[in-house]
């Protein structure tokens, strides 16, 4: 499995409210751990998954050559600015009119 979905968790000792819901998942690259930073319901993150997904990049390779792919970053800041919210949106497209 290249990407996850992971559970966000809400116990006591944490108090960072990252969405409204409490079932919103965390996309993840499974490889690497790290993520789009988006917390969406599932079927946005699912959604997400796919759209990300479309892009040309070899999602099953290291980490290392992934970070040097131009492709996988325009791919991460499409997602974000497609399904982020607010600033992390508006800075993803920022990101994605200077690489154009």
């Amino acid at each position: 499995m290249v990407f996850g979905i992971i559970p966000e968790c809400r116990s006591d000792s944490s108090r960072i409210q990252r969405s409204a819901s409490p079932e919103s998942p965390l996309i993840t690259h499974t490889a690497s751990g790290r993520g789009f930073g988006l917390t969406l319901n599932f079927k946005r993150a699912t959604d997400a998954l796919v759209f990300a997904a479309s892009f040309a990049v070899d999602w099953t390779q290291p980490v290392e050559a992934l970070q040097a792919n131009p492709e996988f970053q325009r791919a991460g800041n499409t997602a974000v600015a497609t399904y982020g919210k607010g600033f992390e949106k508006d800075s993803a497209k920022r990101r994605l009119e200077r690489a154009a």
